[in-house]
Parts: C-alpha cells; structure tokens; sequence
C-alpha cells in the first residue's frame, strides 16, 4: 500500500467521544481533531466502543471524502459524488401495457 492510499483520518476515543484524528497520529502524540480540539493520544488505544460520535468530526470527515452529511441525509439533499453534486438517477417506471 502506498502512502498516497491510506487513509487521511482515523477515529479514536478521548475526552470520552470518539473524534476523528490525523492517521498519522501515533499514541502519546498531541494534535487536532477534525472539530479543532486540542488531544494527546493515549498510550493504550482502546477499542472504539459505545461512545458517542463527535457530530463535527463526523461532518467534517464526510465532507471530506465527499459524501453526505448525516444531517443532509436527513433532509433528502441530492447526494454527492467525489464532492459533487450528483444527478438524481431517474426511476423506472412499470410499463402499462396490456398482458
């Protein structure tokens, strides 16, 4: 795998919410999460488990590989596509021929 492919976040447990950090970030290094807090990585990386998702680090990483956020989900934006916006795909419709 070469550097250009791996990933440029990773989600990890601190200041008890998970909050996204550079993937480059190694234990015991401090710097910024996506929502722009300040934290030391802790030695021991626990396992993600039941805490909640920081809403403004989810945002940002959506946004940031170009899908939508749960809050335009929500409200039934057009969906994105590499950052952009995409066309609505047309539905089929039943043919209403006789048979």
């Amino acid at each position: 795998m070469s550097v250009d492919q791996l990933p440029r976040f990773r989600w990890v447990e601190v200041l008890q919410n998970r909050h996204a950090v550079a993937f480059v970030m190694c234990p015991g290094q401090s710097g910024r999460t996506l929502c722009g807090r300040f934290v030391t990585l802790p030695y021991v990386l626990r396992r993600l488990g039941f805490a909640p998702e920081c809403q403004v680090c989810d945002d940002a990483w959506r946004r940031e590989i170009g899908v939508r956020t749960r809050a335009e989900v929500l409200a039934g934006s057009p969906r994105r596509c590499h950052g952009r916006t995409a066309r609505p795909t047309p539905r089929a419709t039943p043919s209403s021929g006789s048979g």
